[in-house]
This record gives C-alpha cells, structure tokens and sequence, in this order.
C-alpha cells in the first residue's frame, strides 16, 4: 500500500473503493456459500454455528467473539479473521491520504503505536473490536508501511551477504520464537528481517511464471484452503488409515501443500479473476459520471 499510492492522485474513496472490489467479492461469495453447505449438510459442519449477527458482523468486518470457537475474535470463514485486521488498516490508510505525502507514512506509524499502546496501558479489553483494533499485530502494518518507504526512497539497499543473512536471522526468529523472550514482537523483527533481504537478493528480481501464478492466486489460496483441507481430511480417513507416523506426516504435509495449491490457483482462474472482472465493469458502468453531468473545467486561458 505504501508503494501503490506513492504517485500523485490516489484519493481516499478511491483507495476504499479499489480495496474493497478487490477483497469483499470473494470473500463474500466463500463465506455465503460455507454458510449455505454448513444449512443443507450440518453433519459436514459440526462446530459451525451460523447466528443472524455473526453472519453480518462476518461479511461486513466487524470483529465479534466466535459462536464456534469460544473466546477466539473469528468470522465465520475463520482465515477471514487476518481480513478484520486488514480493513481497518485500509481505513486508516485511508485516512491518512488526506495528509500531504510527506506526513502520511509518520502518522499512519504514529496512529499504530498510539493504539497498541493504549491496549498496553489500558488493557486487555474485553470488547471484541477493541482487542482487535489495538492488537500488537497493527504494528506489522506499521512496519510493512516503513520497510516500503525506506525501498522506494533508495535507502534499504545491502549487500548481497548481508541479505543473506538478514534472510536466515528472520527464520530463525520466526521459527524458534515461542522459545525465545521476547514474544509477540519477535515474529515482527523476523518478518521484517525477511522481507529486507528479500528485496536486496537479485533473484529476487527472476521472472518465473509459476511463481507469478502462486502470487497472483495467493489470496484464493488463502481463503480457500480450509475448505480443500476438510475435504483432504475427510479422503485422509477413508483411503490411508495410517497410523500417526513420521512418514504419514510427510504424505499428509505434501498432499496439502499441493492440494491447496491447486484448488487456490483453479479458485483464481475460474471465480476469483472472473468475478472481479464482472464487479470491476459493473462498478465502472454504472458509477461512471454522465456526460451531461460534468462540468468542464476552465482552461488556462480562461477567466476565472
């Protein structure tokens, strides 16, 4: 986001608007049709419980206490749950675009601390939305936001050894972080050490279309995985009763690897790209200013 409205010209709406034509239809369409399976096959869904409320407060990014999974702030289509998250940054973004572009990047990290450190000093909340929205977790936004500015501005640039090793220090810390003081913010310096190597390694850099297909489909992967992974669980049971060993670990490990992988690229290719195409033209269509209603703005030459 801190790369994408670096030119002149993204207004706040349009922001909001482009936003949300790319994230609610699918996540819309997955959420009404689990809803709609867990009403006609409950015996798929046992731990699904589908309330009027929740079923709003789902689809419209509210943050609620979960029916299904007492104590756990998640929608219905639980991967959802980073989504809660991520409006509520496109809303401060969004607000922050009313500032000149030199204050934006500032005010946006400042508005992130200010609100974890009101959950520091004044909490745990016992609300829903106020967990959510001073959650530490905001401060990855905020350091995604930096991390962006300093590559754009030429000033994140390392060697090709120090990357290297930016890159390995951040798995580490992601990897043994639950044993390593520190936590939650380990997990933001090792995310963090990730990414900053990552855009200095010139392979980085590589075209591959496979990769750019797994990029493209990343977000169908993402909301579509829980369902290609009850599936697999339920085929798991019937047609390799292995006992829990290392090697049915392995075969069930690469079988979701793959199986999601799959079914988030064929959800990309076949709903996801199809359906932002149909929102996209008709959103264009028919918010499209008539010609009648636009007023010609004076030329230069013109008085004014």
């Amino acid at each position: 986001m801190a790369m994408t409205t670096r030119r002149n010209g993204v207004t706040p709406v349009g922001f909001m608007v482009r936003r949300i034509l790319r994230v609610l239809p699918l996540y819309w369409l997955l959420t009404l049709l689990m809803v709609g399976c867990a009403l006609m096959m409950p015996s798929l869904f046992n731990t699904l419980v589908v309330a009027p409320d929740t079923l709003v407060k789902s689809l419209l990014f509210i943050p609620h206490f979960s029916n299904s999974f007492p104590g756990a702030i998640w929608p219905l289509l639980v991967p959802g749950w980073t989504l809660n998250y991520e409006m509520f940054f496109y809303l401060v973004f969004a607000v922050c675009l009313f500032l000149p572009r030199d204050l934006r990047p500032t005010a946006l990290v400042i508005t992130m601390v200010l609100l974890v450190g009101a959950n520091y000093c004044f909490g745990p909340f016992s609300s829903a939305i106020l967990s959510v929205y001073t959650s530490p977790l905001l401060l990855e936004f905020a350091l995604g936001v930096i991390i962006g500015e300093l590559y754009a501005s030429g000033r994140l640039k390392v060697s090709r050894g120090a990357a290297l090793s930016a890159i390995a220090l951040g798995c580490y810390l992601l990897l043994a972080r639950k044993h390593l003081p520190g936590m939650p913010y380990l997990s933001f310096a090792g995310a963090g050490l990730v990414i900053v190597g990552a855009l200095n390694v010139s392979f980085g850099n590589l075209p591959n279309r496979w990769l750019q297909t797994l990029g493209d489909a990343s977000y169908s992967i993402y909301l579509t995985h829980i369902f290609t992974l009850g599936a697999l669980r339920v085929l798991w049971g019937r047609l390799y009763p292995f006992q829990p060993s290392l090697e049915a670990a392995i075969v069930w490990l690469s079988a979701s690897l793959i199986g999601c992988t799959v079914a988030g690229v064929l959800c990309y290719w076949w709903v996801e790209k199809p359906v932002n195409t149909i929102v996209s033209r008709w959103f264009k269509r028919d918010f499209k200013p008539q010609p009648s209603s636009v007023i010609n703005p004076p030329s230069e030459s013109s008085p004014r």
